[in-house]
């Protein structure tokens, strides 16, 4: 006789937020960017000036010629804080750094437009990137000690001036090494003799092209994100291995705050992780095509949303994906405390996930209440039917009704192989291959009239559990309707659970 315990866990997450505007009074209601200091201070950078809002204290700042403590320029590109909350502000003429003391700011002119700004925080420095003028590294009194441009004639310099492309995930930092990844190489800065060592394409880096799209280090390791492969580099024997190769190349990476990249392939979106000296890669599910869009992390939600359009997606962590609209267009995003903030064409607007929620990605107005990625579809669950999409594009392939199938909120689902699986008081399958819904494959006299709350696959097995214990089917003689449907029950016994 075999016992079997089974404990299914599974969270429900109502979510509820909404999309509203600020109301500020702004230098100009196109912003830029937002940044919110740890001491409740909001910074909104726009096309005309800087503001900075307390409680409901405004103060703006803008730039003068004969003011040497003014920001440099009134178009503000970006902003950036630091692990301390040093605000700094990036413009088309260099960076300003705000000093809350004397309420100004000190001007750090450069010779072309700083685009991204990264701290090493064991050595207390600023890596900022410029479009055309390569590197400058700011000390923690923001005084400019070391600018990193190409010498022809210097084989121990960077391997390119142009880091226009270069982002947050271009550099990394591993004791007195920084990894730095750009259009023209692999490079790594070497702290103790200030000196680059530069890597191309070819037989020793495994690389095929030596556009590097990102770099991020794993305990001795640094995974360089190329067009076309991953590429481990080993720190303490500065050796290069082959993670994988992908034939139609990579399109985009982003690298999330949980540590994980995604990159986007050819065949969708695929995830890196780090673990036991290894990286592991999978597929992912529900991620639209990432090759123009930017991914945003806070709390339980992944935000995936393109600058310049009112549409973002969310995933949520017990991956149930939304749609919600803004309404203007967006040009950045931040977070503070759960909430997050746009800056958009016209204003500054917030979602705040404690409130109701805008819009679901759904189905002729009914809310979505499963997805599935299967071979580039979306597959969409709700109580009109199955609707599915070519992943990327949503735009919508097939639309299955579901007449004689209940679905409805207390109806729960599992996916195996191109099967969807949906119980209740009965169990029902959805075939993704030819689009067709089978009804009762399973009925509720033989489910001897329990309700389905939970269903799980493991081992080739799907476990179906009820109030008073679980049922256990074959799944391959599940999903085969000419086949036998028996199944074996497990009930709850008080004496034996006592």
């Amino acid at each position: 006789m075999r016992i079997v315990f089974l404990i299914f866990v599974f969270v429900s997450i109502s979510v509820n937020s909404q999309i509203k505007n600020l109301n500020l009074e702004l230098s100009s209601s196109y912003v830029t960017d937002i940044k919110i200091q740890e001491n409740g201070l909001m910074w909104v950078g726009t096309q005309e000036g800087l503001d900075v809002f307390y409680d409901n204290e405004r103060h703006d700042f803008y730039s003068s010629i004969s003011d040497s403590t003014s920001i440099l320029n009134s178009k503000i590109n970006k902003l950036f804080l630091s692990a301390v909350s040093d605000l700094f502000v990036l413009t088309e003429d260099g960076i300003s750094v705000y000093n809350p003391e004397t309420f100004d700011f000190k001007q750090i002119p450069l010779r072309s437009t700083p685009v991204s700004v990264v701290e090493d925080l064991s050595n207390s420095k600023f890596w900022v990137a410029t479009e055309t003028s390569g590197y400058y590294v700011i000390d923690k009194s923001f005084n400019v000690l070391q600018h990193f441009v190409f010498d022809p004639l210097n084989p121990l310099s960077i391997s390119t001036s142009n880091t226009i492309s270069n982002t947050s995930h271009s550099i990394d930092f591993y004791e007195n090494k920084v990894f730095v990844a750009t259009v023209n190489g692999f490079n790594i800065f070497d702290q103790s003799n200030n000196t680059f060592k530069r890597y191309f394409a070819g037989d020793k880096t495994k690389l095929t092209s030596s556009n590097i799209l990102g770099v991020k280090s794993f305990e001795n390791k640094v995974l360089i994100v190329g067009e076309n492969e991953l590429v481990s580099y080993n720190i303490l024997d500065s050796s290069f291995n082959l993670v994988s190769r992908f034939e139609n190349g990579i399109k985009r990476a982003e690298f999330l705050n949980d540590g994980g990249i995604l990159i986007q392939t050819s065949v969708g979106v695929k995830r890196i992780d780090y673990s036991k000296e290894r990286f592991d890669i999978q597929s992912t599910g529900l991620y639209p095509n990432l090759s123009d869009k930017n991914v945003f992390q806070i709390s339980d939600y992944t935000f995936i949303w393109q600058k310049g359009t009112d549409e973002l997606s969310t995933i949520v962590s017990d991956n149930r994906f939304n749609d919600l609209i803004v309404n203007e267009s967006i040009n950045s995003i931040t977070s503070k405390d759960e909430t997050l903030y746009f800056g958009t064409s016209n204003g500054v607007r917030y979602f705040d996930s404690k409130e109701s929620m805008v819009k679901e990605h759904s189905n002729g107005g009914s809310e979505s209440l499963y997805f599935r990625n299967y071979e580039n579809q979306l597959i969409q669950v709700s109580q009109n039917g199955f609707e599915v999409y070519e992943l990327g594009t949503y735009n919508s392939i097939d639309l299955v009704s579901t007449t004689n199938v209940k679905i409805d909120e207390k109806s729960v689902f599992e996916s195996f192989e191109n099967y969807i699986l949906i119980a209740n008081e009965n169990i029902n399958i959805y075939d993704i291959n030819n689009g067709l819904s089978y009804e009762n494959v399973i009925t509720q006299e033989q489910l001897k009239n329990f309700d389905i709350n939970n269903l799980k696959v493991i081992d080739e097995k799907l476990y179906a559990s009820h109030d008073m214990g679980i049922f256990e089917f074959d799944i391959h003689n599940l999903i085969d309707l000419n086949s036998d449907s028996s199944f074996i029950s497990y009930e709850y016994n008080e004496l034996l659970n006592a």
